[in-house]
């Protein structure tokens, strides 16, 4: 009988994996039977259906249009609105001041106005301050969106919240547009001109200090507060008639910011010296 030292240790390989595989092979046939005999999980329950998402509420839309002049909306909750001009005024378009606002609403964010159209009855909207922090100041919030459109979500609706916190009352003006057939020079400066005498004439009932009423514009709106400052006395004059019932009572504001724009610096100068 041969030595195990002398056997070549592939024929002791080959002699192991003869030995091993029906080992391997039973434990694997009881692996394969425990499998198919253990119990099988309960099927899965489907899982309700959600309901569908409600509808967003209080979504703003345009006031109807009717036989009698558009009645502007608020845009925000608890703004109250005021016309700028009475019905006939020379101001108005007549034959166009029936027609409805129209309102540019966000894709994305449910009842947010990114920018209103169609204006040819000019408003003011005011949002007041409680009385423990109202500082008695108030800022009239004039939009940009090149004359073509009037971009209230940003560049009015927004600053509400914030100009409340430091107890300043804020006011959106809705004025006239180029696209809609105006003039921003002319009808848009008098718009502009004709909310800061509308805001000092309510003053006291908005609980607003009359000598703390500024304007602020934005971009194409810059180009109307920044005429305000300088051309408030002139306005004043065209319209001291008696039968006008803000006769009297100045366009002159009292602050004016001039955001995003470059191209009022012609006012720059002519401000400077009215304010001096």
């Amino acid at each position: 009988m041969r030595d195990r030292a002398q056997t070549p240790i592939s024929t002791m390989r080959t002699v192991t994996a003869v030995g091993l595989t029906p080992l391997l092979l039973t434990a694997l046939a009881a692996t394969i039977a425990n499998a198919q005999n253990a119990p099988q999980p309960a099927a899965a329950v489907p899982r309700a259906t959600l309901a569908p998402l409600p509808a967003p509420l209080g979504v703003p839309k345009p006031g109807p249009a009717n036989d009698a002049p558009y009645a502007p909306l608020a845009i925000l909750q608890g703004g109250v609105v005021v016309t700028l001009y009475q019905p006939g005024s020379p101001f108005l378009k007549t034959e166009r001041i029936r027609e409805a606002e129209q309102y540019n609403m966000s894709q994305s964010v449910p009842g947010r106005i990114n920018s209103i159209v169609n204006i040819h009855n000019p408003s003011i909207e005011v949002h007041t301050v409680d009385r423990g922090l109202n500082t008695g100041a108030a800022v009239i919030l004039v939009a940009g969106g090149g004359h073509n459109t009037l971009n209230v979500g940003t560049e009015s609706a927004d600053f509400v919240p914030f100009f409340y916190n430091y107890g300043v009352n804020t006011v959106i003006l809705r004025n006239r547009l180029r696209r809609d057939g105006y003039n921003p020079q002319t009808d848009a400066v008098n718009d502009a001109l004709q909310s800061i005498r509308l805001v000092r004439a309510y003053a006291k009932e908005w609980n607003i200090d009359p000598n703390k009423i500024g304007i602020m514009g934005f971009s194409a709106g810059a180009e109307l507060a920044a005429p305000a400052a300088v051309l408030f006395e002139d306005f004043d004059k065209k319209n001291s008639d008696p039968s006008d019932p803000l006769a009297g009572i100045p366009s002159r504001p009292d602050f004016v910011g001039i955001i995003l724009k470059t191209a009022v610096s012609r006012w720059h100068r002519r401000a400077d010296q009215c304010f001096r």
